[in-house]
């Protein structure tokens, strides 16, 4: 088992929510700005504060030659399992906000695209939401839907 969150319990089984950015010429800085993003949203306050996820960085599955030697990285947010989908639907209402405001300062031949997935096993193994998906990504009140 995960080492405790901060004012949860240690016991509690935790999941993984992978969050990755791609489509920018500068990937690093773009996963830096979702993440201090992701830390200061207000809609994941409450969570925040009753400690139902943490937020961690790890290599991205996502690995190619091309990248000249750079270990690309993803944001893991460690959430404890009966928080999965509220802090999932958080996340992704801010994620959509952050997407909507860099796709506004992209360069032309720059397509930004989020993807948040829950992984394959245990809570949460059901989400997979992707950005270009959903193209009015204005929606502050969009729900994670099921695949």
């Amino acid at each position: 088992m995960a080492d405790g969150i901060a004012g949860g319990s240690r016991d509690a089984e935790r999941t993984e929510l992978r969050i990755s950015v791609t489509g920018t010429h500068n990937r690093h800085l773009d996963l830096e700005a979702l993440q201090e993003w992701l830390d200061t949203s207000s809609s994941l306050k409450e969570a925040r504060d009753r400690g139902e996820f943490t937020v961690v960085r790890r290599a991205s599955r996502d690995q190619r030659d091309s990248m000249a030697g750079e270990i690309l990285q993803d944001i893991i947010l460690v959430v404890v399992a009966e928080a999965v989908r509220p802090v999932a639907e958080s996340a992704w209402r801010s994620v959509l906000t952050w997407v909507r405001n860099r796709r506004r300062l992209a360069d032309r031949r720059e397509e930004p695209r989020v993807t948040l997935d829950g992984g394959d096993l245990g809570p949460g193994r059901e989400i997979r939401l992707d950005s270009d998906q959903n193209p009015d990504t204005s929606g502050a009140t969009d729900e994670v839907e099921e695949a």
